[in-house]
């Protein structure tokens, strides 16, 4: 009977070391090739990524790259306008934000811009905030009120009626998308997600039995989410959202930055309505913020 020496590996066993191996290279690989949203994708592939109903991982990575596209001022780009506009009532909601948010990177697209005002009434609030703000590109304020929103706490409220049981606690940080209460009723429990980014606040009482539309919580507003609307209204906002802005004007409140960039936006908002009750001439775009 033929056995092998301790110091040496058999045929097989070199084999099976090659195959993990190729495996460990290999496996992590393909699997980047298709979630890595930087991958250049040539326009065989970007054609193929927008149409690929079946993947919404190549959708999302084929806008990524036409907004790189519109970035670098790629001309040709404009083929594949139509296909976004359609994308932007995609089933998938994370499909529809990048859309509103892309279609913002052309503010001379009338087509653009009359979907995003379109999307200003979609049921998911982050395709809302997007098309808000790439509104504000296009010179447009329709989206005021979604800006505003995006200042204030969102109020989370029970979809049925059942027992409350919080899977988040008071001033936890808590991403869009993640579970924060579960509603538990007959044996049956429905978990309710954060519908956007915030910070938990205002929690009812563990354990409380709650009806359709009662509040369960809110969200205070997350920092991208101030920022950003604070720039918009910088170029958009009017009188009526001074009110707002001025409780981000108190030192130490949402952090430094928040607070000068609330003052930029209060000063604009005022210097736009002194120019307007004088009918002074004011230049359009002498002091746009590129919002990103």
């Amino acid at each position: 009977m033929q056995t092998s020496s301790p110091g040496r590996i058999s045929l097989k066993t070199s084999l099976l070391l090659c195959v993990a191996v190729l495996a460990f290279v290999m496996v992590p690989g393909l699997f980047w090739h298709d979630v890595w949203f930087g991958r250049v994708l040539d326009d065989v592939e970007l054609e193929q990524y927008l149409n690929d109903e079946a993947n919404p991982r190549r959708v999302q990575h084929g806008l990524a790259q036409f907004g790189e596209r519109i970035l670098r001022g790629d001309s040709q780009v404009s083929r594949w306008y139509p296909r976004v506009i359609e994308l932007a009532t995609h089933r998938h909601p994370e499909i529809r934000t990048l859309s509103a948010w892309l279609m913002g990177q052309d503010s001379e697209s009338n087509a653009f811009q009359n979907k995003l005002v379109e999307l200003l009434e979609d049921p998911q609030p982050l395709v809302r905030r997007n098309a808000a703000l790439s509104l504000v590109r296009f010179g447009d304020n329709r989206g005021l009120g979604e800006l505003n929103s995006m200042l204030l706490p969102w109020v989370v409220r029970s979809p049925l009626r059942g027992e409350v049981r919080f899977l988040v606690e008071e001033g936890e940080e808590v991403q869009d998308g993640s579970p924060i209460v579960e509603i538990k009723e007959s044996g049956r429990s429905l978990s309710v997600k954060a519908p956007v980014s915030g910070t938990a606040g205002n929690l009812v009482e563990e354990g409380k039995r709650t009806n359709p539309g009662d509040e369960l919580m809110v969200l205070l507003p997350d920092t991208a989410y101030l920022w950003e609307a604070l720039r918009a209204l910088y170029l958009v906002g009017t009188e009526e959202e001074l009110e707002v802005i001025e409780l981000f004007l108190e030192p130490g409140y949402h952090g430094e930055s928040i607070r000068a960039q609330a003052l930029l936006t209060y000063q604009a908002i005022v210097q736009r309505q002194a120019q307007k009750a004088t009918n002074e001439p004011g230049s359009k775009n002498s002091d746009l913020l590129p919002i990103q």
